[in-house]
C-alpha cells in the first residue's frame, strides 16, 4: 500500500473530498493497530475499533471540510483522539443505559428504595431542563460544556477539539459557558 504524508492526505480532502478513498484506507490501516489495542484495554473489541476509527475519520474529515482543521496537530493525532473521544463517550453512555436498567428492577416495596426512584425521577427532571437549555444556548457552547462537564476532558483535548489555541481559551469558554447554564437554571426556579 503507498504510503502518504499528512499534507497529501490534506490536499486529496480540500481539492476532491470525494475521491480520497486510497489516502483514507491507507490513514485506517496505518491507525488500525492503535485504535484497536486501546479498544482491548478498555472493554471494546475488533468490531468496536473499526467503529472509533471510523468516526475518528469522518471527524476529520468533516473538520477539514468545515476549514476548521488548523494543522496544529497531526492527522494521526487528531483521528485517534477522536477515536478515543468516541469511543469513552459509548462507554458513558452504555454505563448509563445499564444504570437505567438496573433502576427498573428494583423492588419498590421498601421506603428507601421508593426514596431512590423519586431522587432519580428528580435527577432526570433537571437533566431534562439542562439537556434544553443546552440545546438553546448553541452548538458551541454545548459542546464545551459536554466535553468538560459530561465527559470530564482535560482542557487541552477541549482546545484540540475546538481548534481554541490555548487552553486557557478552552477554560475561559467553559466557565463562561457554565455561568450562562447557571443562570438560565437559576431563572426558571424563581
Amino acid at each position: 500500500m503507498k504510503k502518504y504524508s499528512d499534507q497529501d492526505i490534506l490536499d486529496c480532502l480540500r481539492k476532491k473530498p470525494d475521491g480520497c478513498n486510497d489516502q483514507l484506507s491507507y490513514l485506517y490501516w496505518k491507525l488500525f493497530p492503535q485504535v484497536k489495542g486501546f479498544l482491548l484495554q478498555n472493554q471494546g473489541g475488533e468490531e468496536d475499533a473499526q467503529d472509533a476509527l471510523q468516526e475518528g475519520i469522518i471527524a476529520l474529515w468533516r473538520s477539514v471540510m468545515e476549514g476548521r482543521f488548523r494543522e496544529e496537530s497531526t492527522i494521526s493525532t487528531f483521528v485517534l483522539a477522536s477515536a478515543r473521544f468516541f469511543w469513552l463517550n459509548k462507554l458513558k453512555t452504555k454505563d448509563y443505559e445499564h444504570k437505567f436498567r438496573e433502576s427498573q428492577d428494583l423492588n419498590v416495596e421498601s421506603e428507601n428504595k421508593e426514596t431512590e426512584l423519586i431522587k432519580m425521577e428528580k435527577d432526570t427532571e433537571l437533566k431534562k431542563k439542562v439537556r434544553i437549555y443546552l440545546e438553546k444556548m448553541g452548538d458551541t457552547c454545548r459542546k464545551v460544556l459536554e466535553y468538560g462537564i459530561i465527559y470530564k476532558w482535560t482542557m487541552e483535548d477541549i482546545a484540540a477539539e475546538m481548534d481554541y489555541k490555548s487552553e486557557q481559551i478552552a477554560r475561559n469558554a467553559l466557565m463562561k459557558c457554565k455561568k450562562r447554564l447557571r443562570e438560565l437554571l437559576q431563572g426558571e426556579m424563581i
